[in-house]
């Protein structure tokens, strides 16, 4: 059953006829940049389990996320969460600063900041290593209306020098080193899990010692891959640190507005128990 203990949906599914229904509305609403206020009518906010303030809901953050996984949304894009993203980059990049998003893949996100991101709408410039892949406007229509630029992520800011990278859901590698090395690069931004997630690499990019990401919890499991490795010294210093950048909190209010509406298919855990967020590094 695609819908029992998912993002921690409680009770019977709804009846199949109205699931597959509201699927296929969903999938085309949120294809188009949709606001998830339209899209579910939201309960009145409520404080999760880390203290935040959850606009969504429990109930209907674990729908969002069981739509997100069931079709292949690794995030799903609102309006909301789109705004709130142009708004933070807007903020790292000044008025006149350029952004640069790598591995865009079809160019879906850059699209929507480009359309709906009001301050840095127009201003996003969409890379990936990969061509061809561009995004779809909407079912049925083959117009492409996104077609990244066929750039690696270290081609990407050689050659537009950019004020602000971002990257959502970065592989299990680390490409920040790079971006830190571009002296127009003053800020780059992280979406998916931090912290040993599903994105970059947990000291190379995060600055969190691998021991720290796999608990007593998973002994018995072998670690991921991204997570074996060589523990750095008691006394490193994170490689972002020892570059000169900091890393912001979660809780700054412009990076907290992206965090609280972004829904991802790794999710699961709720209300919002997830490690999806925006994670914003500064030159200091």
């Amino acid at each position: 059953d695609s819908h029992g203990g998912v993002g921690g949906w409680e009770g019977p599914p709804p009846p199949r006829r109205r699931t597959a229904r509201r699927a296929r509305l969903w999938r085309e609403h949120f294809a188009a940049g949709g606001d998830v206020a339209s899209a579910l009518a939201a309960p009145g906010p409520a404080e999760d389990a880390f203290g935040r303030l959850d606009p969504l809901g429990h109930k209907t953050f674990a729908l969002l996320h069981w739509f997100a996984e069931s079709h292949g949304f690794c995030q799903l894009l609102s309006r909301e969460m789109v705004a709130s993203l142009g708004s933070l980059l807007h903020q790292l990049a000044g008025p006149g600063g350029s952004v640069l998003e790598v591995g865009a893949g079809n160019g879906r996100l850059a699209h929507f900041l480009n359309r709906d991101g009001g301050p840095v709408a127009g201003r996003v410039i969409a890379t990936d290593a990969l061509a061809g892949r561009g995004f779809i406007g909407s079912f049925g229509d083959a117009s492409v209306i996104a077609q990244p630029q066929q750039l690696s992520h270290d081609e990407a800011v050689a050659t537009h020098a950019p004020t602000v990278v971002v990257s959502s859901w970065m592989p299990e590698e680390d490409w920040t080193a790079v971006w830190r090395a571009q002296p127009s690069v003053r800020a780059y931004v992280v979406l998916g899990e931090c912290d040993g997630g599903q994105s970059g690499l947990p000291w190379e990019t995060w600055g969190v010692r691998p021991s720290e990401c796999f608990g007593a919890a998973d002994a018995d499991l072998p670690p991921p891959p991204w997570l074996v490795g060589p523990e750095p010294a008691a006394d490193a210093v994170p490689p972002f640190q020892a570059d000169g950048w900091a890393r912001l909190g979660a809780t700054e209010p412009a990076v907290a507005a992206v965090t609280r509406w972004m829904v991802g298919q790794g999710d699961e855990d709720a209300p919002r128990g997830n490690s999806t967020c925006a994670t914003v590094f500064v030159r200091g």
